[in-house]
Parts: structure tokens; sequence; C-alpha cells
């Protein structure tokens, strides 16, 4: 049996079932498989990403979503935008604003407070904003606290379609950078 696979410059090559000597394409230079691929369940496997666009280093480029099986699978490129603020104490303090029909998730977070503080992200219409995050929690005893969620292609949480991302923070005042995309 051969599988046909686009390499990382998108030329098809067709490949056997054992690959060895020239046949051989890196896993991380395969962009997509075509036709049926019969197997055989023998040891451990690890299930790869399916339906992924990545870069010529192997990063994944696109939205990606669990379907109802649990495996990933996409739909869009993602265009990652920065935003960064200084947040004072206070409820929904403004940080992204709103785009019309789309939502803004969250991708990676990073957290620093000049002490002990507490932040929780809200998706904002008009009006107050309601909770999108867990009640984030910087603590580092005494002295500077910082917190952070490392780039999660699927998001680690978003706003409703049309809403702004805010935050409201207590204790003490939060400089928070955010990589975000629109969805």
């Amino acid at each position: 049996m051969a599988l046909t696979v686009l390499d990382g410059n998108g030329v098809a090559r067709t490949v056997k079932t054992t690959l060895d000597g020239s046949d051989h394409v890196p896993h991380h230079k395969i962009d997509s498989v075509s036709g049926t691929v019969a197997a055989t369940q023998s040891g451990s496997w690890n299930v790869a990403i399916t339906g992924a666009t990545l870069d010529g280093s192997g990063r994944v480029l696109t939205d990606m979503a669990r379907n109802g099986d649990g495996v990933f699978v996409s739909s869009t490129l993602l265009t990652v935008k920065r935003a960064w603020a200084n947040l004072a104490v206070g409820t929904d303090t403004a940080f992204v604003s709103a785009v019309a029909t789309k939502k803004i998730r969250v991708l990676g977070v990073i957290l620093t407070a000049p002490g002990p503080a507490t932040i929780v992200f809200n998706s904002k219409p008009a009006g107050a904003g309601v909770a999108i995050s867990a009640s984030l929690n910087l603590s580092n005893g005494t002295g500077a606290a910082v917190l952070v969620l490392p780039p999660e292609v699927c998001g680690w949480f978003e706003t409703v379609a049309g809403e702004g991302l805010t935050a409201t923070v207590a204790t003490n005042a939060v400089s928070a950078h955010i990589l975000y995309a629109e969805v």
C-alpha cells in the first residue's frame, strides 16, 4: 500500500507504508494526505492534528477546534494580534474593542502586578460585562506577581460575537499583555 502526500513544498509524493531510504518524508513536511488510510494497532500510537495548515517550521497556523471525536480540525487561518494595557482596580475596564460579528479569542496571556491581584476577563456588550474566564489570581507571597497562560491555538477563552473584551481587577493594578484573534 502507498500514500499520496504533499511535501512541504506542496509537491505530491507517493510513499510506501514502510518508509526507507529515499521514500522517507519527515512528518513535519507532510501538508496533507489523500485517499483511504487503513491501519492496525500495534503498540502505542501518537495521533496527529488533522486538517491543520502548517508553516515551514511545523507550527499550526489555523483556527483549531475539537470535533465530536476529540480530533482537532481547522476551519480558517488565524491572524494573531497583540494588545496590552495597564488595568486599574475596578470593573469592566476596556481592553479590546468589539468587532461586529467577530468573537475575540484570547490565545495567550501574561499578567504582572506589583503584589497580589485578581483579574477576570469579560465579554462586554452595552452595560455590564459577563465573566468569560476563571478568576485568575496573581500571588507571589510578597513582591511582584506574574501569571502566564502560554499560547494555545484553541484559545483560553473568547467573547460573544460582536462584544468587546474587558477586565475586572481587584487588589492591585495589573499589566496585561495578550495574544488574540478575531474569529
